[in-house]
């Protein structure tokens, strides 16, 4: 009877020493960053696979880690600061890009395929001053993921944006 005892005693001991896994939303990305300001929690990263998104009415399905819960994020740059907002996404035919920086800027716009490819626009560099919006008809591209590479007056990628054409 005092073996069971002591078994159980020492059950009891070892049960309150272990401690249960717990699982922290991680990303392997070849860059990115995390930031808080004013209770706001940003994080991005690049080199994150392609992803695909479904919609079906008011519901959107996104697979994958970093998840589109808000269009509005920023480049922050000791040189250049940039806010941007994409939509839709994922788009059948017109996306529509807004920019916004804090002093005015030129930025040089690419479109890229998932494998690189250029895709030719009709504006290739817009001046922020600060505001621009720019509309673009993709509808005779193939269904896919594509970039759009905000490049900075000295020729650098200040921002990556993707988008998912269906």
């Amino acid at each position: 009877m005092k073996s069971i005892y002591t078994l159980m005693l020492a059950l009891l001991l070892t049960g309150s020493l272990v401690q249960a896994q717990t699982l922290e939303r991680q990303v392997i990305g070849a860059a990115g960053g995390f930031g808080t300001a004013a209770g706001i929690q940003l994080s991005s990263t690049v080199g994150e696979a392609a992803t695909t998104t479904l919609q079906s009415g008011a519901f959107i399905l996104s697979q994958g880690f970093q998840q589109g819960d808000l269009f509005r994020v920023g480049i922050d740059d000791p040189g250049i600061r940039v806010s941007y907002q994409l939509y839709p996404n994922p788009t059948t035919g017109q996306i529509v890009l807004e920019l916004e920086a804090a002093t005015a800027v030129r930025l040089t716009l690419e479109l890229t395929d998932m494998r690189g490819r250029a895709i030719a626009l009709p504006e290739q560099s817009v001046m922020l001053t600060p505001r621009a919006t720019l509309a673009w008809d993709l509808s005779h591209l193939a269904e896919g993921t594509y970039l759009i590479t905000l490049r900075d007056p000295a020729g650098n990628a200040a921002q990556t944006l993707r988008f998912q054409k269906q």
